[in-house]
This record gives C-alpha cells, structure tokens and sequence, in this order.
C-alpha cells in the first residue's frame, strides 16, 4: 500500500507526552458546570504559542475522534 497513515493512538500519546499529561486523570466533565472563569492579573505567566498548539491538537483529537469525549 502506497500513502501516508496516522495512528491517532500514537498522535494522542505524543500531544499528551509533549504537553506533560500523561499522568492526568480522566473527568466526565473538565470543567464544573456553571462556573465563570475571571482574569487572574497577579497569575503566572504562559507561553501563548505553546497554549495555542495544545488546543489546536486537542481540537483535532476531539474532532477526529469523538468517541474520546464521550464518557
């Protein structure tokens, strides 16, 4: 066979590897219900690129495979 194949198992090992959650715990929900985020202007520093690469890959996952958000 000729062409270019993903293991999406493996691409989902290696998000989860490069963004340090290997180790993190399965929610049925990531987030409570309800609750309003605020501005924490004395919070830590993040860096925006690396934030923004681990949405876009968790996007693809969750679009891709949607079977990996329903609990």
């Amino acid at each position: 066979m000729n062409g270019t194949f993903i293991c999406q198992r493996r691409y989902a090992h290696k998000v989860l590897s490069r963004f340090g959650m290997l180790d993190c715990n399965v929610v049925k929900n990531p987030m409570v219900p309800g609750t309003r985020l605020s501005i924490d202007k004395e919070g830590e520093k993040i860096e925006e690129t690396l934030f923004k690469q681990l949405v876009g890959s968790l996007m693809y996952l969750t679009i891709t495979r949607p079977d990996l958000i329903i609990q």
